[in-house]
Parts: C-alpha cells; structure tokens; sequence
C-alpha cells in the first residue's frame, strides 16, 4: 500500500460517499467507555470447558470470553456458523476490499496528479 497519509475529509469521502458539513467536527468515540472493569468466574468440568470451547467456535466466536459473554447477556446468535456461509461471506469482504483498494489508488494518482499540475502552475 502507498506510504501516503490522506486528508480527513477523503477519508470520510471515501467512507460514506459525501464530504463533511463545514464547521463538523469530528468526534472519536471514548474507548473508556467500553473497558471492562468487572470480572465474573465461574467453575466447570473439563468436560463442560471443552463443550464450552467447541460451542464457542461452532459459533464463530473470537473468544470464549466472548461466547460466554454473548449467552450470559442475552445477545448470543443461537445459530452456528455455516462454513460455507462464512466462506462466501468471506469472499464477499474480500471483493470489497478490492474495490476500495482500486478506488483508494485511483483517488491517490488524481491526488498526485493535482499536487503536480498546481505545482508546475506555480513556476
């Protein structure tokens, strides 16, 4: 990828298709918000911590923490992860990366060549 830092505002071009409000500021959401402070432990056979590890992959979580969190509080998707599903979807990100990676290149090239034009306009 190009060592090349952009501008804000083509950033948020690039993320949402529109340019930002004169005078919107941009506001970065507290991360101390979201920190976990308080831990809960609870006791299980090997048996049941396997079965817990399986269900947690079985159901695309990134950790058992996660898993255990998502059942406890009422947010768990009871419906295992599909391989073939998450394949496709897989795929699918992967193509949409492409495509911002080509307009990310196409927005750079009019960027430089911009800078190039008004620079040479200068002399």
């Amino acid at each position: 990828m190009l060592g090349v830092t952009l501008p804000k505002v083509c950033l948020q071009l690039l993320l949402t298709g529109r340019r930002p409000a004169k005078g919107q500021r941009h506001h970065k959401p507290s991360i101390m918000n979201n920190v976990r402070s308080r831990l809960v432990n609870f006791r299980v056979t090997d048996e049941e911590f396997q079965r817990l590890k399986a269900a947690s992959g079985n159901h695309g979580a990134r950790c058992l923490s996660e898993f255990a969190r998502s059942v406890m509080l009422g947010t768990f998707n009871s419906r295992p992860v599909d391989d073939n599903s998450f394949h496709d979807e897989l795929l699918a990100y992967g193509d949409r990366l492409s495509v911002l990676e080509q307009n990310m290149a196409r927005l750079m090239d009019a960027f430089v060549s911009r800078k190039s034009v008004s620079m040479s306009s200068d002399d």
